[in-house]
């Protein structure tokens, strides 16, 4: 049997004036879906919002303060837990 894990999560989708969208590759050796291209995010801690948990993950990831995003969707998401 299968555990789902509930988590809120952020992702930000970032695009440059020619349409083009920055993914990330995971580590191969990360533990829930390695070796994946996916938008830079991650889970929304206590207290945060989902903007301020994408804000700091930004910072975190790739060392980029941004002050301002646009909010574009909110869903819930279910993960199961790493193999």
């Amino acid at each position: 049997m299968t555990i789902i894990e509930h988590r809120d999560v952020a992702c930000a989708i970032i695009f440059n004036s020619f349409g083009e969208i920055l993914l990330q590759k995971k580590d191969l050796r990360y533990l829930s879906y390695p070796g994946v291209w996916s938008f830079f995010g991650g889970a929304v801690e206590t207290g945060e919002t989902p903007k301020q948990a994408v804000i700091r993950e930004l910072k975190e990831e790739i060392g980029i303060n941004f002050e301002e995003i646009t909010l574009f969707d909110t869903r819930d998401c279910e993960d199961p837990p790493p193999q």
